[in-house]
């Protein structure tokens, strides 16, 4: 799933690219969330028929089956309970450190003093602040392209793709743990059917 999730992330980067590259990650995010999504369905779908014929008691085939309490629904359960949400914040320029002096006045004209940010939410984890970092990078390649100073875009464009890797990374690790967590609680439901993982 992990290796899906990888490949179908550097599909949304490119599919968005012009998005991104204006500075608009919403997009990227709603179709990231469906993808998970997908996956998470596809995994649960062919779990479910893996195991299903290993039942030979009839009484546990129609537990492992049941609409409200088998297995496909304790596992749409575990995603409502541990839901991926996209979430919107607006923030402040003044409120975005960048490891690197930006021009903040140009930023300001560009975005009224406001970055709205636009990201996937797993539980704690929110990368808000990292986003509003490569957004304001991007705002600063395009103030220093079009005023030509290029030497200074080139830096701007080459700390946001550092930036963006991190960011990627970060996406990646959480929907890791997050599936890890989806394939754990699967694991415990099989075994209260007796199935070996």
């Amino acid at each position: 799933m992990i290796i899906k999730i990888d490949e179908r992330i550097h599909e949304l980067m490119d599919t968005y690219s012009n998005e991104i590259e204006n500075n608009d990650y919403s997009f990227f995010f709603e179709d990231l969330k469906t993808s998970i999504l997908e996956l998470a369905e596809e995994y649960i779908s062919e779990t479910y028929n893996n195991n299903y014929g290993l039942i030979l008691d009839i009484e546990k085939q129609l537990s492992f089956s049941d609409a409200m309490c088998g297995y496909k629904a304790q596992m749409k359960k575990f995603i409502e309970d541990n839901q991926i949400v996209l979430v919107a914040k607006d923030i402040s320029v003044d409120d975005i450190n960048v490891s690197i002096d930006i021009p903040k006045k140009a930023i300001y004209a560009a975005t009224g003093g406001t970055i709205v940010a636009v990201a996937l939410c797993f539980a704690a984890n929110v990368w808000i602040g990292l986003l509003a970092e490569i957004i304001a990078l991007g705002y600063a390649y395009k103030v220093y392209n079009d005023t030509r100073k290029y030497a200074l875009a080139i830096q701007m464009q080459q700390i946001m793709n550092e930036k963006k890797e991190v960011f990627i990374n970060q996406i990646i690790a959480d929907i890791s743990d997050w599936y890890n967590k989806l394939s754990s609680k699967s694991d415990e439901i099989l075994r209260t059917f007796n199935l070996s993982i």
